[in-house]
This record gives C-alpha cells, sequence and structure tokens, in this order.
C-alpha cells in the first residue's frame, strides 16, 4: 500500500489502497475520509486499464480528504469498507458506440436518476460481457449496494468509451487522451463537491 500525506486522521491528503481479485490488499483507514475514488479495469486489457491509469493520475495530486482505490475484478469488493465514506466516486469503461465514440467520457449520478426507471446503463466492454471474472461487475455491485441501503448518499460513476479490450499493454489513443482530463475532472468535482458540503449545499 502507497499512502499519501502524514498519519494523522483528519488531514487534506488522499490515501492509497490496491485491491486485486475481488481481495483488498490493506484495511482500511482507521479514520475513514469523507470521499472515496475506485478505479476499476483491467491491467493486460488494453483499453480497460482506463480506470486504474485515471486512478494512478491522480495519485500524485489527489483530490483532498480521499482515498484512492483500485480494483482488478470489481465485485462486492467495491462497495466494502464505505463506512463513513459520503461520496463513492467509480471509473470504469464502457464499449464505445456511435453515440458514445472513444475516449470520450461521462459522469453518471448514480443515486440522482428515476427511481421508476432504475439507474442508466452504459454498455459494458464486449470482451466483458462473457468473461466470468466480470459477472460481479460494477453494475452489480453498485445495485446491490443500492438495495441493501448501504451506499454513500452520493454515487458518481465516471466512463470512458474504449474499443479495444483484447489481451495486451497499450490502449486505443483516444483513451490514452482521456486520462488526465478525467483525471482532472474528478479532482476539480471532487473539491467542489466539498466545498458545497462544507457549506451545507452539498
Amino acid at each position: 500500500m502507497k499512502t499519501k500525506g502524514p498519519e494523522a486522521p483528519g488531514t487534506a491528503e488522499g490515501k492509497w489502497e490496491t485491491s486485486r481479485g475481488g481481495e483488498s490488499a490493506c484495511a482500511a483507514p482507521a479514520t475513514a475520509m469523507p470521499v472515496c475514488v475506485i478505479g476499476c479495469g483491467r491491467s493486460h486489457r488494453r483499453d480497460d486499464q482506463i480506470g486504474l491509469r485515471v486512478a494512478e493520475a491522480l495519485e500524485s495530486d489527489p483530490p483532498p480528504h480521499t482515498t484512492l482505490r483500485t480494483s482488478q475484478a470489481p465485485g462486492v469488493d467495491l462497495i466494502a469498507d464505505l463506512e463513513g465514506v459520503d461520496l463513492l466516486v467509480v471509473v470504469d469503461a464502457a464499449q464505445a458506440t456511435q453515440e458514445f465514440p472513444v475516449g470520450e467520457a461521462t459522469r453518471i449520478d448514480y443515486l440522482g436518476s428515476s427511481t421508476s426507471a432504475g439507474p442508466p446503463r452504459l454498455t459494458p466492454p464486449r470482451a466483458a460481457q462473457s468473461d466470468p471474472s466480470h459477472m460481479l461487475g460494477v453494475n452489480y455491485a453498485l445495485k446491490l449496494g443500492r438495495d441493501l441501503k448501504i451506499l454513500p448518499q452520493t454515487v458518481w460513476i465516471y466512463t470512458v468509451a474504449g474499443q479495444d479490450f483484447d489481451y495486451g499493454e497499450g490502449v486505443s489513443p483516444g483513451v490514452e487522451a482521456a486520462v488526465r482530463s478525467v483525471a482532472e475532472r474528478i479532482r476539480s468535482d471532487v473539491t467542489a463537491w466539498l466545498q458545497r458540503r462544507d457549506k451545507g449545499d452539498a
């Protein structure tokens, strides 16, 4: 585990955790941060790395009061260790479509969606749809957390459209270009949310 900032609780620095295969590599901090950012993806499936890369980009300058986590097999572990968390941010890949081209990013307010229609769903990568390791993926975990009423009051999902989810290290140019802009948007959005919360507006 790599930890950013001093050990004293309540600082503005972020903390970093790693989760792979559904198992947490370390225990949750004794004093939970109010914001948790989880980058999801698989390190050897090209464009599916986007969540991991965004989390890595945030590591050098994390949003204040934020725990950074990664998961290469997101399942129920995605909603674990959320005690004290008021804002959950999930970063993941989606299959590019004509309306959602490669490299385009969007933010979904998961719990702000219509309860009758359910939260909006983007298309998972085609390679992931038949992958058993993704059967307990982001959609399932968040639905479970929603049903059990254990999700924080605010959940954002940042998705980036990818096209190549085969085995390999590199990512599509559009996805590569999106990494820093998505990281900067998350940093800005989280900072603004914290400011609104401090004023009682969040």
